[in-house]
């Protein structure tokens, strides 16, 4: 029932559209954009809010779209002087197409550590199996008031800390998301091809072939990297560990009919 919070979006967008005198549509999108918020306390007692980037910010945004008539049969550049059957089976054929690709999630932050310095690692890949994409050199500042290496941190060859867990005492310091370190950039094309028979003057009859995820492309989408600082995983994804919905679906096929009168 407050009314502190706060979210605001800045953008740049651009777009170019093409119409062909064939009967091809063309469509470019490109965003540029930053999406924060002002949500939640690190430090209630003070009065100190969480301020930093959306769990929605998408920095960069590309879409390319096309609708055209496929070129064949009566009125086309091949089989124009097609009739009867033929000309019924070769007319009317579309297709569609989408391609669209943009940044990844932000990372969720830990909340109970302080962030000494940038910890993204240089030898980060998605071709691993092992996705680690922070160095986990990690520092434990217990409730006596000692410090001592993660175990974890000390396999890793850790020798300057990233992270430093601290007491549970302490208020939170680090915002919510990083933006320095992000899911997967999304790829994914989306494409059908559909006709549309007339039967007379009251009946038509429409077939309909879609394909998602054409490429039959992987990407995490929504399983974030582990930022648990006491879990030997922290700042890692385990791909065995991943399916769908955490990840796209793999390549879809789908066939219709349907009769119109």
């Amino acid at each position: 029932m407050r009314n502190d919070g706060l979210s605001w979006y800045n953008a740049l967008q651009g777009s170019y559209n093409l119409r062909i005198r064939s009967g091809l549509n063309l469509n470019t999108n490109y965003t540029f954009s930053k999406t924060m918020e002002r949500n939640g306390f690190l430090d209630n007692l003070n009065n100190v809010m969480q301020q930093g980037l959306s769990s929605n910010d998408r920095p960069h945004k590309f879409v390319f779209s096309m609708i055209g008539q496929l070129p064949v049969g009566r009125g086309r550049r091949w089989f124009n002087g097609s009739h009867g059957l033929a000309s019924q089976l070769l007319s009317g054929w579309e297709s569609t197409a989408i391609f669209q690709i943009f940044s990844g999630k932000p990372w969720t932050l830990p909340g109970n550590v302080m962030y000494l310095k940038d910890a993204r690692n240089p030898n980060f890949t998605w071709d691993a199996s092992k996705v680690q994409a922070v160095q986990p050199c990690v520092l434990n500042w217990d409730n006596t008031n000692k410090i001592t290496w993660q175990q974890y941190s000390l396999d890793y060859g850790c020798s300057e800390a990233n992270w430093i867990i601290l007491p549970s005492y302490n208020p939170r310091y680090t915002p919510y998301y990083d933006g320095r370190v992000r899911l997967q950039t999304v790829r994914l094309m989306d494409a059908s091809l559909n006709k549309t028979t007339r039967i007379g003057e009251r009946y038509s009859v429409q077939f309909r072939m879609e394909c998602f995820n054409v490429m039959n492309s992987f990407f995490v989408n929504t399983l974030q990297f582990n930022n648990d600082p006491t879990n030997a995983n922290f700042g890692s994804i385990l791909k065995a560990t991943v399916s769908a919905p955490q990840s796209n679906y793999p390549r879809q096929i789908q066939m219709g009919l349907k009769f119109l009168w």
